[in-house]
C-alpha cells in the first residue's frame, strides 16, 4: 500500500512539473496570451485600431494615452493616474460614457461643474468616462480602482450604450467568461476545445448588452458603493431625441434592428433611474429637463444623444443645483 501511494504521490508531482513548465515556456515564448474578440461600434472599434484605447481583461477597453484633450479634462484612467492636488480639499467624480468624455467644441460638463463650484469650494473634478461604456463596465470599474481617488461626490451618467443589442453574451457574462482562467495551458485547452470566449458575429435581438433589470441593479450597485465610501451618489437621466440618420446608423452597426423603437427602450431605461428617486438615491433628471425646452435641440449633437455645447453648461448647472440645494459637499 505504502508503495503505492508513493508512486501515486510521484505521479501526481510528476504531472504538476511538467504542468508547470509547460506553463513558463508558454508565458516565455508568448503562448497561451489572452487575446479578447470584441464586437463594438464604429467609434470604439477605430479608437482601438489608433491606440486611444486598448483591449482590458477585466473592463474589456479602457483609456490608453492621454494626450492633450486627456488631460484638459482631466480624465482618469490607470496608465495615467490622476495626480489629485492636496490643496484641493473636495473631488467630484464624474463616471459615464462618451456622453461624458466629449464635448463638441467647449468643455464637458465636469470641467464647467469644477468651474462653477470653485468660487465657493476648493474642488477637483475628474472625468472618469470613457467612449463606449456601459454601467457594467463603470460599475467594474469603480469597484477595482476609482473608489481610491476617495471622491466626495461621484455623478453617473450611463444608458445608450446599455440597451444596444449584444453579441451572443450581455456583457456581464462576457466579463465572467474572462475571469475563468488565468492559466494559460487552461486557456489553451479550452481553446482547442472550441470553448474560447468570443462576442463577435451577428448582434443577438434577445439580449441587451446590460438588460433593464441589470441596468438598475447596475446603478443601485453603485450608489451603495459610494456610500459605503462616505460619499455621495447623483444619478443622471440620459436626454435624447429621434433622428432618422442616427436611427439608420443604428441599425447598420448592428445596435438596433430596423422592428425597434429605440427611443422608447431607451425611456424605459431613463424610468428605471427615475425609479431610484422614489428609494431616496440623488436623481438629476436631466432628460426631462431637456424635453421642456423648446429648441432642444439645440441642446444635442445632431445624433441626438450627445450633448452639445450648450447641454454641457446646462447638465453642469443641474449638478450646482443639486450640490448646493442638498449642500453635499459642506
Amino acid at each position: 500500500m505504502n508503495t503505492f501511494i508513493r508512486k501515486s504521490a510521484l505521479g501526481v508531482l510528476t504531472i504538476l512539473v511538467f504542468l508547470a513548465l509547460a506553463e513558463i515556456v508558454m508565458r516565455v515564448f508568448g503562448v497561451g496570451e489572452w487575446v479578447p474578440e470584441i464586437d463594438v461600434d464604429d467609434n470604439v472599434s477605430r479608437a482601438l485600431s489608433r491606440g486611444w484605447l486598448k483591449e482590458d481583461r477585466k473592463l474589456l477597453w479602457r483609456m490608453k494615452d492621454c494626450d492633450a484633450g486627456c488631460e484638459e479634462i482631466r480624465a482618469v484612467h490607470p496608465d495615467n493616474p490622476r495626480v489629485t492636488d492636496a490643496s484641493e480639499s473636495k473631488k467630484v467624480l464624474c463616471l459615464g460614457d462618451s456622453c461624458t468624455f466629449f464635448a463638441r467644441s467647449g468643455k464637458p460638463y465636469s470641467v464647467l461643474l469644477e468651474n462653477l463650484l470653485k468660487p465657493a469650494h476648493h474642488v477637483q473634478v475628474l472625468n472618469a468616462s470613457v467612449p463606449g461604456y456601459t454601467s457594467t463596465q463603470g460599475l467594474a470599474w469603480l469597484q477595482s480602482e476609482l473608489l481610491q481617488y476617495k471622491p466626495d461626490i461621484v455623478t453617473v451618467y450611463f444608458g445608450w450604450n446599455d440597451h444596444w443589442l449584444a453579441r451572443a453574451v450581455t456583457d456581464r457574462e462576457y466579463m465572467e467568461r474572462l475571469k475563468l482562467s488565468p492559466i494559460r495551458i487552461v486557456r489553451l485547452v479550452r481553446a482547442l476545445a472550441g470553448q474560447t470566449v468570443h462576442i463577435g458575429g451577428e448582434p443577438d435581438s434577445r439580449l441587451r448588452r446590460v438588460t433593464l433589470e441589470e441596468y438598475q441593479h447596475n446603478l443601485e450597485h453603485i450608489c451603495r458603493l459610494v456610500a459605503s465610501s462616505g460619499a455621495q451618489c447623483i444619478l443622471i437621466t440620459a436626454p435624447g431625441i429621434e433622428v432618422e440618420a442616427t436611427q439608420n446608423k443604428l441599425i447598420s452597426r448592428g445596435h438596433i434592428t430596423k422592428y425597434d423603437d429605440y427611443m422608447e427602450t431607451h425611456e424605459s431605461y431613463n424610468k428605471a433611474v427615475r425609479r431610484l428617486a422614489e428609494k431616496g438615491l440623488n436623481v438629476i433628471d436631466l432628460a426631462a429637463s431637456f424635453n421642456d425646452v423648446p429648441d432642444i435641440q439645440s441642446l444635442l449633437t445632431g445624433d441626438g444623444i450627445h450633448l452639445s455645447d450648450r447641454g454641457h453648461a446646462r447638465a453642469a448647472e443641474a449638478l450646482l443645483s443639486v450640490i448646493a440645494s442638498k449642500a453635499l459637499l459642506d
